[in-house]
């Protein structure tokens, strides 16, 4: 199920909803978690952070460690979940151990100290896992405040902290589950409440749950289902919920023909990117408020990763006078560089760190790649992922048996185990990680033209790494090779290479059927890459659009895309509905309005997203505003210089001024883009 959109008013209602039973587990197993002492005096306010990635839209504190360095931490306010990394957990001074919980096996988990602010957290048990999470309602007797509108979070005992205002939602909380055999499993803290309201108009039970990690929230549709368009076996729902004492909000999710109106409830799933701008508290005694802002204020990290960066490079107090700053410092400052976009650092402190390492692991020579793709040193990545792909073979090339015996026995030796030398000692053991680098390596190849190296690599090492025909494929389109590249994307499916319900997939299909003649096979893979792409996809619905009006013709296709553009309540669908007017000669100036007004609003809640700047910027220039156009586009850049819908963006600015520099960014946008069918042939 797939959320569009949600629009709620900026101000709010009080109102108490009827407690609601939910059915999923939501907490931490009872078997480890423990979530310590709080210890805190007043309250404690904490600056909300935003961390530079435009995926992250879950609010984040700053966690200092055991030795005083600080780090960002997700907090989950619907959850009870409290999951560390491995070097969080060292970093705390933690020790893993490993613990079986129930049919899951067995899980590691640690204790650990830390603080948050003023907030002291001693003797918290842990789960650890894949990502810094503090699943807030563990702590029970803690209240908490993100407020997104100041920027802030506070923490502070039960009952300290409250809302003026806002939509109440009293929580259930199931302190234990059984299991069949008896055992207990689940903890389940949980914000719960089943309504009744509409849907469309029609009587609908809606669940509303606070949930996860990301704070989403959950609507679920038992009534009134009709689908409002179909496509490529899609049917959306797109519809206005109601509930007493809240103003009406809009949202939508596909289902499948297959499973339409064979499982309920429905779930509409209302992600962080709005969720984000909603001031929250959780009052520690039982309820929950929210209130949408539409405001979104954090503080940017970057200036506190770089200062922690360089302190690395730093001679401790404590160390021998031959102390020299190690490769790992180097890579941490060009970490932070490269969180800044400021890559021509980045490079010189990963050039630093590349001298100091031994050249024996090939992910010395991939990481630097990585560095001086950066900023389109393609030669010198080239030779890098050459030389990590060489080193990977290697190791590749021994038996598996030899592999695992090579591996148990350096284990050994590492756990304080005295082993004779022999052959297997001389064996460098490489990372797994250099196994894609091949696929890296072809794009590289095709982005110099080098398209004698990429059949090579295509013919003796397909069967080495199945995911190569991606990058293959990207070549073989961009000599127009259609036949080639249909053969090399079929191996690769088949292969289980790539995924063929993917959007990209589908697309690259049509494009290529489209090409051999076969428009039926190609428009029903058109229709598929739309009904799978994600919505900040601009180019797929472009390309359905145009495929549409090839087919249908103009005066067809606006009328069709119109439904499209009602069902969705992305902006994008907005934009290419207003491109389809002007491109069957009809006034699109209502249309483009709404189209940049839809971006002007998704960008309230998700700032950080060059896909909707790209998009506004397309609005506007076919409005007529140049200037605005070339600022949104500038804005496109600034939020993500790796986006190719940036680039476009601002190569379509640049052909409307006569700026030669327009080529430049295009074939930028095809080199960043380069998992995009359609941007191949701009190589």
């Amino acid at each position: 199920m797939l959320l569009l959109a949600l629009a709620l008013p900026a101000h709010a209602v009080d109102y108490k909803l009827q407690d609601h039973l939910p059915k999923m587990p939501m907490g931490a197993d009872s078997l480890y978690r423990n979530p310590g002492v709080v210890s805190l005096e007043g309250t404690a306010e904490l600056p909300l952070y935003d961390d530079g990635s435009p995926d992250t839209r879950g609010p984040q504190v700053e966690m200092v460690l055991a030795d005083g360095t600080k780090q960002l931490v997700g907090l989950g306010l619907g959850s009870s979940a409290i999951t560390l990394t491995e070097g969080t957990v060292k970093a705390l001074g933690g020790e893993t151990k490993e613990r079986k919980l129930g049919k899951e096996g067995t899980v590691e988990v640690a204790t650990v100290s830390f603080e948050l602010g003023d907030a002291s957290f001693e003797g918290v048990s842990v789960r650890v896992g894949s990502q810094d999470q503090l699943g807030l309602l563990a702590f029970q007797n803690l209240s908490v405040g993100i407020f997104p509108s100041e920027g802030v979070v506070r923490l502070a005992d039960a009952g300290a902290l409250s809302m003026e205002g806002g939509t109440r939602i009293d929580y259930t909380r199931i302190e234990s589950a059984s299991q069949k055999d008896g055992a207990r499993k689940w903890q389940q803290p949980a914000y719960s409440t089943l309504v009744t309201g509409t849907w469309n108009d029609q009587p609908a039970t809606i669940r509303l749950m606070f949930q996860n990690e990301d704070n989403q929230v959950v609507a679920d549709l038992t009534d009134g289902l009709e689908p409002v368009y179909s496509r490529g076996g899609i049917d959306t729902h797109t519809g206005v919920i109601e509930l007493t004492g809240l103003e009406p909000f809009s949202a939508s999710f596909d289902t499948t023909n297959s499973t339409a109106y064979t499982f309920s409830p429905y779930e509409v799933t209302v992600g962080p990117a709005v969720t984000s701008a909603w001031d929250v508290v959780f009052d520690g005694q039982g309820t929950l408020s929210i209130k949408p802002t539409g405001a979104v204020n954090r503080v940017s990290w970057d200036d506190t990763r770089l200062e922690q960066a360089l302190e690395g490079l730093e001679k401790p107090e404590d160390a021998e006078d031959d102390w020299t700053v190690p490769a790992s410092a180097h890579l941490a400052v060009a970490a932070a560089y490269n969180a800044m976009n400021r890559h021509d650092d980045a490079l010189v402190s990963a050039e630093k760190a590349f001298e100091l390492t031994e050249k024996k692991d090939c992910t010395t020579y991939t990481d630097l790649a990585g560095f001086q793709l950066m900023v389109q040193d393609h030669e010198g990545a080239r030779d890098n992922l050459a030389k990590g792909v060489e080193l990977y073979d290697t190791w590749g090339d021994l038996d598996a048996n030899d592999r695992v015996a090579i591996l148990e026995k350096k284990a050994k030796v590492e756990d304080g185990v005295k082993l004779l030398p022999g052959e297997w000692a001389r064996k460098v053991v490489q990372s797994h990680a250099c196994d894609a680098s091949r696929s890296d390596l072809v794009w590289v190849e095709s982005v110099l033209g080098n398209w004698d190296e990429v059949d090579r690599i295509w013919t003796e090492d397909r069967d080495v790494d199945k995911s190569l025909g991606e990058s293959v494929v990207t070549a073989y389109l961009a000599q127009e090779r259609w036949d080639e590249a249909f053969a090399a994307l079929s191996w690769t499916v088949s292969n289980g290479g790539t995924d063929y319900w993917d959007s990209n997939v589908a697309l690259t299909y049509a494009l290529i059927q489209d090409q051999q003649g076969k428009t039926d096979q190609a428009w029903s893979n058109y229709e598929r890459a739309l009904g799978t792409a994600d919505d900040t996809e601009l180019l797929t619905i472009r390309a359905y659009a145009a495929a549409h009006a090839a087919r249908n013709g103009r005066e067809a296709t606006v009328k069709h895309l119109a439904e499209v553009s009602a069902a969705s309540t992305s902006p994008h669908a907005k934009l290419v509905y207003a491109e389809s007017l002007q491109g069957a000669g009809q006034d699109a100036t209502a249309a483009l309005a709404a189209a940049a007004d839809a971006y002007n609003a998704a960008l309230v809640t998700d700032p950080g997203q060059a896909s909707w700047h790209a998009g506004l910027s397309g609005a506007l220039l076919r409005s007529g505003d140049l200037e605005g156009a070339k600022t949104s586009a500038e804005s496109a850049l600034k939020a993500d210089m790796f986006d190719p819908l940036s680039h476009l963006a601002l190569g379509d600015v640049l052909v409307m001024t006569g700026d030669d520099a327009a080529s430049e960014h295009y074939r930028t946008a095809a080199i960043y883009g380069a998992d995009n069918p359609l941007l191949a042939t701009m190589l």
